[in-house]
């Protein structure tokens, strides 16, 4: 999958394979953007660090952000794409009324083949200004990747709990009460919390 731009799922029941099959592998095959990549500036006066959660196999050094010739990843035709980025303010920063910095996402079409190229400032007011239950998706995509990383054991989660992760993904799910896939994630979140942790 990752040599030959594919996909690839983890299927664990019948009735699993009857949903992703049809549904998963179809929208495959139409794709609406070939070689994507996103770009965060972020401001210094205001952001401190910064890291990027998940996509090691698809990490691209900056200076080839607008070379096209570098592989990137495929968007099927209706399907998102998140780029989740864990972000530590400077004590001074005013994030309130200052920018965080800017985003850029850049792709070829897949119908035109020619490459196209947008951007958007990211406000600090967005820190302040969602909830649960007005962006219940962005919320699952920071309670699946606090989830990963409480699994891999990374140091960053240390001050994390699988039971901090339920309480958002209960709050997700009253949020959007008609999608099976973040029923399925709560489900196995609370089955987690039943599983020992590995010894160190």
């Amino acid at each position: 999958a990752n040599r030959n731009d594919g996909m690839y799922f983890y299927v664990d029941s019948e009735e699993e394979a009857r949903t992703r099959f049809p549904e998963e592998f179809c929208s495959s095959l139409n794709l609406a953007a070939r070689d994507a990549r996103v770009q965060v500036a972020f401001e210094p006066a205001v952001v401190r660090r910064y890291r990027l959660l998940g996509y090691e196999s698809r990490d691209m050094v900056d200076t080839d952000f607008r070379r096209d010739g570098v592989d990137a990843g495929e968007v099927a035709e209706g399907k998102s794409v998140t780029a989740l980025y864990e972000v530590e303010l400077n004590e001074n920063g005013r994030p309130a009324a200052s920018p965080l910095g800017e985003v850029y996402v850049r792709w070829q079409n897949a119908t035109t083949q020619e490459f196209e190229e947008t951007h958007a400032r990211i406000s600090g007011t967005d820190l302040y200004s969602s909830s649960i239950e007005s962006r219940p998706r962005f919320y699952l995509a920071a309670a699946l990747a606090e989830y990963a990383e409480i699994l891999r054991e990374s140091p960053y989660a240390s001050d994390s709990s699988l039971e901090a992760v339920v309480e958002v993904a209960e709050k997700v799910c009253a949020a959007l009460p008609f999608d099976r896939d973040v029923d399925a994630f709560l489900k196995l979140l609370r089955q987690s919390k039943g599983l020992p942790r590995a010894q160190k």
